[in-house]
């Protein structure tokens, strides 16, 4: 069975997916009814000890605290790292992406994609060294349920961008297999 599964994450992260497990008894047919809702996986953006704070780490929204940042005066906020040039500054944080899935998934691996579901000309983002885009690219083929992965974020904004905040949704996409 493959299942894919999509949401939102605003330097939202998570996932969501609804789906049926099927269970063959022999004494009579079983009906939809009968059939138990599989619980879905749910993919959640954690802190690590060296990263900025993820707020609201549930899941469908988390937010990423990058602190107030400029070319100028780089930033105070613990575990973000400031880095500048000519043209551009540039701001990352190491994050966690946990899988959770149910009892009847513990085994089983994922395959996640992350893609960006808003983006804004003024910065670009990327995480683990390559640039989001609305289509999706796999970051794990083989992310064992249960565990936690380490990542690195980080938002590029070229020095001709105008004030304002940085707000980007970030969108995961797992497939059980």
């Amino acid at each position: 069975m493959r299942c894919s599964y999509t949401n939102r994450v605003w330097l939202e992260f998570s996932l969501l997916c609804a789906g049926l497990n099927c269970y063959g008894q022999a004494a009579r047919a079983a009906r939809a009814a009968d059939l138990p809702l599989a619980t879905p996986p749910v993919l959640q953006v954690v802190s690590l000890p060296t990263g900025a704070s993820v707020q609201g780490s549930s899941p469908g929204l988390s937010s990423l605290n990058l602190g107030h940042v400029s070319w100028a005066n780089g930033t105070s906020t613990f575990g973000v790292n400031h880095k500048k040039d000519r043209s551009s500054f540039s701001v990352s944080t190491s994050i966690g992406l946990h899988l959770d899935c149910s009892k009847a998934d513990a085994n089983r691996l994922a395959s996640v994609s992350v893609f960006l579901q808003q983006s804004d000309s003024r910065y670009t983002v990327a995480l683990d060294g390559m640039k989001l885009l609305s289509s999706p690219a796999v970051i794990n083929a083989t992310l064992p349920c249960g565990s936690t992965t380490p990542h690195s974020f980080e938002v590029e904004v070229p020095i001709k961008a105008s004030e304002g905040p940085i707000n980007t949704s970030v969108g995961f996409q797992v497939t059980l297999r």
